[in-house]
């Protein structure tokens, strides 16, 4: 499954530059064109099929959302890239709440901001509540072209999500990508991050299996509060914006497995063995991939960062296709 992590369009409050987390601060007319853009983009991609599309509840993330599910529909294929696609606005996903510090300029000292801890809590259960079910049922249906799963949010959120995804399926293709520094991944206005989640089945009988990681046991506060084996039954360019680094502090792989204890093999009977789950490995595609953006220029004047009107026409649609005139109409 492919799985990717997008940040919202230009808004308001980024070209202001204050701290916009749980201000529903609206896109700016070329955010509008950055989501156009991507809706393109994800149109166009070669036998992807997008299943589920997720976004926080606020409107920022849910205009850019909006965008790529309507492109989704009414591009070509639509039976292969949206059959029965319907966006999911969750409040799990909404950016970092600054309290006292929304809209403060930034570099403001605020000391009650929502903590790391609490958003990863939040990630956690975005993951566990409705990404892990779509990951035990890839695959089990016949359709044709790659699943895929969108999730429109913000940076710092997608920030605490990524650090989740890490502590719960480890990460490869980290080393020298651009974007993935020492601790650090970034987005930009409408860049996302491209995951490619795969899992190994063994329907074989097996003892009853603990959850470790290669690199040590991961705490709960590290899985956002979810314990590993816990199931939920019901997911300009960096310039302008908030800052969106998350620290990570990986290895270039760590592989997250289910280790059978040796002492439980001898003792437990093979009738009351059950079911390995999946084991999950994760692949990092693209970082920040802003390749929709190439060429799109911001308006000057202002008129660019201003908040999308949406009176405001495009310059494409000045330059359509001239209507057809009857010939007793020339001259």
């Amino acid at each position: 499954m492919r799985l990717f992590l997008v940040r919202h369009g230009e808004t308001v409050d980024n070209v202001a530059g204050v701290y916009a987390g749980t201000r529903d601060s609206p896109l700016t007319a070329h955010g509008v064109l950055q989501a156009k853009r991507l809706a393109t983009d994800f149109a166009t991609k070669k036998r992807l099929r997008v299943t589920h599309i997720f976004s926080s509840d606020l409107k920022r993330a849910v205009d850019t959302a909006i965008a790529v599910v309507d492109e989704l529909k009414g591009g070509d294929a639509p039976e292969l890239k949206a059959k029965r696609l319907d966006l999911v606005q969750l409040p799990e996903l909404r950016e970092r709440d600054f309290r006292s510090g929304e809209g403060k300029k930034f570099g403001y000292v605020q000391t009650d901001a929502e903590t790391p801890g609490e958003m990863r809590v939040r990630a956690g259960k975005f993951l566990e509540g409705w990404l892990l079910p779509i990951l035990d049922g890839d695959g089990q249906e016949e359709a044709e072209g790659e699943e895929a799963v969108v999730v429109v949010a913000h940076g710092l959120i997608l920030g605490s999500l990524w650090r989740v995804l890490l502590s719960r399926f480890g990460g490869s293709g980290l080393a020298g990508r651009p974007g993935v520094g020492e601790g650090h991944v970034a987005w930009s206005n409408t860049g996302y991050l491209e995951l490619l989640v795969t899992a190994e089945r063994d329907t074989s009988a097996s003892p009853d299996v603990s959850d470790r990681a290669v690199a040590g046991d991961v705490g709960d506060d590290t899985l956002g509060g979810v314990g590993a084996s816990a199931r939920v039954v019901s997911p300009s360019l960096l310039s302008s914006g908030c800052p969106t680094s998350a620290m990570l502090g990986v290895s270039d792989r760590i592989v997250s497995e289910r280790v059978i204890s040796d002492s439980a093999t001898s003792v437990v009977p093979s009738g009351d063995r059950k079911p390995q789950q999946p084991r999950y490995q994760m692949t990092v595609v693209g970082v920040n991939v802003l390749t929709h953006l190439e060429g799109l220029k911001k308006t000057r004047g202002g008129i660019g960062s201003a908040r999308f009107d949406k009176r405001q026409r495009t310059m494409d649609s000045f330059f359509g296709p001239p209507s057809k005139k009857a010939k007793g109409d020339r001259g």
